[in-house]
């Protein structure tokens, strides 16, 4: 199975869009710091991910999510996100 996930930083101010064959392998190399592109906002938690059977699938929906539609369905569900840690 083939993963599309969205992170986002525990301050909430930073998410990262991403498709990984192993979501908990991937979540750690991003917390390590082993991906230079989000090691600075770290330590991270995954904020929604999706399951796919092939990497086609897996990589068109990572594309959505870096389109502006898609980006305006994240900050909705970031949004709530924040609201609940506020809870």
């Amino acid at each position: 199975m083939y993963y599309t996930y969205v992170l986002i930083s525990k301050d909430g101010k930073r998410t990262y869009t991403g498709h990984t064959l192993n979501l908990e392998k991937r979540l750690q190399e991003h917390n390590n710091g082993e991906v230079s592109s989000s090691k600075k906002y770290r330590p991270y938690e995954v904020l929604i991910h999706e399951t796919f059977a092939n990497l086609q699938q897996t990589k068109s929906r990572e594309l959505f999510y870096k389109t502006s539609t898609g980006r305006y369905q994240l900050k909705k569900i970031v949004n709530k996100w924040k609201l609940n840690r506020l809870v």
